[in-house]
């Protein structure tokens, strides 16, 4: 796979394609939530990007929202997880929707970190256990492919490359934070995804 990609996202969309996105729109702080809510509002932020060079536009959602608001969305709210997934992968997908390039592609919610403090950044404080934050993101992603597969998105999942024999983040392969650090394997990814069944 050629690497003539823009990322879209969270600060995933920066570290993850580092020096493979021929350019990427950073959208500091925005949740998978954010997203579903505005709508329309995300194909804003593509609509001047050109459909005839560009092979995808991934989107980079999600680890803001395991890391800090389905817990407190559970426990200050009351709300069912599996309600809550369910709602923030619909609304992601129904702005996708909005999206005119022909050729979208999602990246998986990457592993969770575990070996941060709980108030490393306060702005983003990690809420819930480590398994908490495991069984979030688990669920968010076979959602997300569920979801890809439907719509005829390309889902591009890390995880295998980047988690631990415990599912979380491997911190060599990490910027020592919440980031891919290491992005040899994303590349080795994209080169050998098959995207002849996508649509475009």
């Amino acid at each position: 796979m050629e690497t003539k990609i823009i990322s879209v996202g969270d600060s995933h969309c920066m570290y993850t394609f580092s020096g493979i996105a021929r350019e990427t729109r950073y959208l500091p702080g925005v949740t998978m939530h954010r997203v579903g809510r505005d709508g329309p509002w995300l194909s804003q932020q593509v609509e001047n990007m050109s459909s005839d060079e560009l092979q995808y536009i991934i989107f980079c959602f999600g680890e803001i929202d395991v890391r800090c608001h389905i817990y407190q969305q559970i426990t200050e709210r009351g709300r069912d997880e599996r309600e809550i997934i369910k709602s923030l992968v619909d609304g992601y997908m129904a702005a996708l929707g909005h999206c005119k390039h022909p050729r979208i592609g999602v990246l998986a919610v990457v592993p969770p970190c575990n070996f941060l403090e709980p108030m490393h950044n306060p702005e983003y404080p990690f809420r819930g256990t480590h398994e908490d934050r495991l069984r979030y993101t688990r669920s968010l992603n076979t959602a997300l492919r569920d979801a890809c597969a439907k719509m005829k998105y390309l889902f591009i999942d890390v995880t295998e490359h980047y988690s631990d024999e415990h599912g979380f983040l491997r911190r060599d392969r990490s910027d020592g934070c919440v980031h891919i650090g290491n992005t040899t394997w994303v590349r080795r990814i994209l080169d050998g995804l098959d995207t002849s069944s996508v649509e475009t």
